[in-house]
């Protein structure tokens, strides 16, 4: 099995050259849960600083994906669309997964429909992107989300 496992990262130029390969320890389990634990606390960081940089609270953005869930439950997905779209738009990734859905930070995106988010539709600062034409404002994300928080 370990043969195998090698050639498959061979393959896929993974597997560094045999003289270094046999020159390299094993990583030992004190040494894996480390990393996991560094890995766990820059997520943390990063999460800390997505929020700041959204002026969101953690339990502002739980009430989103709250609201975002219980739309795509009564099949509003214009709603829930609107939802995923705005949090996009401020370096939220919503990622589903069977215990319920998770966020990460990532690299804000913008609306595949539009060019720009601007602030209340007034003129200065925005950020367009130039292959295409048209604005989102913040009054109409508030809106979608507005009318999220009226679902019964």
């Amino acid at each position: 099995m370990v043969t195998e496992i090698k050639e498959k990262l061979s393959v896929l130029g993974l597997m560094p050259p045999s003289s270094l390969a046999e020159s390299c320890r094993p990583i030992t389990v004190f040494t894996f849960l480390m990393i996991k634990i560094l890995a766990q606390h820059v997520l943390e960081q990063l999460k800390g600083k997505t929020l700041k940089r959204a002026c969101l609270t953690e339990e502002k953005l739980q009430d989103q994906i709250e609201q975002r869930t219980f739309a795509m439950k009564n099949k509003r997905f214009e709603v829930s669309d609107g939802i995923r779209m705005y949090l996009a738009s401020l370096g939220i990734s919503l990622m589903e997964e069977p215990t319920g859905t998770i966020w990460r930070p990532c690299e804000p995106e913008w609306p595949e429909e539009s060019g720009s988010v601007t602030n209340d539709g007034a003129s200065g600062s925005s950020q367009a992107r130039p292959e295409e034409s048209g604005s989102i404002t913040s009054d109409s994300l508030a809106e979608t989300l507005d009318e999220a928080q009226m679902l019964p």
